[in-house]
């Protein structure tokens, strides 16, 4: 508020009061508009000579129901807000002063706009304001305001349309997601299955050659047991008739000792040519020894099984504590038909913790290495065949199994097809080209351990198995040193 001191009459006030309101206007006690600011005069085309009335131009909205100049006077402290009749967009709030010299009063007022564009539509700037109004400020804050709010409300709908679209996309790439993860689960059960249809035809593999290999061996395994049941079968015959003969001798003994007489000469006589006819002296010296032969055979035939019979071993899903030495004597003893007459057997067998593995599988892979090692030799049949078994044990962690031979050896350019698949250099009907591969992934794949060899063409061949211990305890073994000889059962 502008102190009424300020309004003097001489005319250097009045130039500053003309520049510091250039919307004021000034009615005398009439109401008559005597003085108006130029700006106010341009806009609303004001005459201010005191030809015209302050309601021909204006109407007081506020304070309400001011009829006279009096009344009005009465609000000189309340602020004043008059509507233009010519321009009603033009709205002017400011306040009343009375003049304390004449009888006028002055109107200091200013527009009151909300929105810059309501400017141009009234023809001013903001420059047309007076010095001391907060209009322009308050205007421009309001643009800002109102600038800010429509950016604010542009990037909303800028953020919800990219929220619609990043729904959309999300939906979409939910979609894709769940079409491949059901393609995914297809492609795995198909994976699955087809893993499962492997596994199960390795393991039909693995027993075909099994099968296979004891097929082989049945004739010899045959003629292994046919020689001591051929034992058996003869001694029991050779008893059985002498128990025939001594029930003769028996019933005669029972007849002489029935008789009254028991120092009648024709009765010793007829019971001395019974003894001499059976040959009591001689069956007491046979019986024994057919006894004996009869219970060697039984114990030879009854290891020949037991060997086919920890030989075969069934799989197990569980790698179990296995003697490796005991399961190198098994195999000898049920691959014996196929090396007996080609070479000797000399075994080295150190002391060795139990290996945990799958101890059908080793029994198949050592068969593997002995047969090939049997053949070897009657492939090279100008010397005598030697089949060396040794094992030791090595920084407690790893056992070493070797089986060497002293036949052929391997060629140079057929070396790096040992453990091919179906690849042999054996005739038809002798070797189908899977022993070696299957007892490659036996001891590499199954068992984290190593198959390899050593050759030398004309000298010989020897294969090296690593197995991992896995911490099993040391065992005691009596067997050392051992030769074929001593494994004839």
């Amino acid at each position: 508020m502008i102190p009424k001191s300020a309004l003097s009459e001489n005319s250097e006030c009045k130039s500053i009061a003309m520049q510091a309101f250039p919307f004021h206007f000034v009615i005398d006690d009439h109401g008559m508009i005597v003085n108006c600011g130029a700006t106010l005069r341009r806009v609303l085309d004001i005459k201010a000579d005191g030809t015209e009335r302050l309601p021909d131009h204006f109407i007081i909205h506020h304070p309400a129901d001011i009829v006279s100049i009096d009344e009005l006077k009465l609000h000189k402290d309340t602020p004043i807000l008059v509507r233009s009749l010519a321009n009603p967009k033009l709205l002017l709030r400011g306040q009343l002063v009375a003049s304390t010299v004449r009888c006028q009063c002055y109107f200091l007022v200013a527009p009151w706009v909300t929105e810059l564009n309501a400017l141009d539509q009234l023809g001013l700037t903001l420059n047309n304001f007076p010095l001391h109004s907060s209009m322009p400020d308050f205007l421009n804050l309001v643009q800002a305001q109102r600038a800010s709010l429509a950016d604010s409300e542009r990037l909303s709908d800028e953020l919800r349309t990219l929220n619609r679209e990043l729904e959309q996309r999300v939906i979409r790439r939910t979609r894709a997601l769940e079409h491949n993860a059901e393609k995914l689960r297809e492609a795995n059960q198909k994976l699955e299955y087809e893993i499962s249809e492997r596994a199960r035809m390795e393991v039909e593999h693995r027993h075909a050659n099994k099968l296979e290999a004891v097929g082989q061996l049945a004739a010899g395994i045959a003629h292994e047991i046919n020689t001591p049941i051929q034992y058996i079968g003869n001694s029991l015959q050779y008893l059985k008739n002498t128990l025939s003969e001594l029930q003769t001798l028996s019933l005669h003994v029972e007849d002489y000792l029935s008789q009254e007489d028991l120092n009648s000469a024709t009765t010793r006589a007829e019971l001395e040519k019974i003894v001499y006819d059976i040959d009591l002296a001689h069956i007491k010296n046979r019986a024994p020894k057919a006894i004996d032969r009869a219970l060697d055979g039984i114990d030879r035939v009854t290891n020949i099984v037991r060997a086919m019979n920890e030989f075969s071993y069934p799989d197990s899903a569980e790698k179990t504590g296995t003697d490796i030495n005991k399961a190198l004597e098994t195999t000898l003893t049920v691959a014996k038909s196929e090396y007996k007459y080609v070479a000797k057997i000399v075994t080295d067998f150190d002391q060795l913790p139990l290996v945990h593995c799958y101890r059908g599988d080793l029994n198949q892979v050592f068969l593997n290495l002995i047969i090939n090692a049997a053949h070897a030799i009657s492939d090279h049949a100008e010397k005598d065949g030697i089949i060396t078994i040794k094992t030791l044990i090595e920084q407690d962690t790893e056992v070493v199994i070797s089986v060497s031979d002293n036949g052929a050896g391997i060629p140079q350019d057929i070396q790096h097809r040992v453990f091919d698949p179906f690849f042999t250099t054996k005739e038809v009907g002798r070797g189908t080209g899977q022993g070696l591969a299957i007892s490659h992934n036996i001891i590499v794949n199954k068992h984290a351990g190593r198959l390899s060899f050593i050759t030398e063409p004309g000298k010989g061949t020897t294969f090296e198995i690593k197995l991992p211990v896995s911490g099993a305890k040391v065992i005691s073994n009596t067997t050392a040193h051992i030769t074929s000889e001593d494994l004839a059962a």
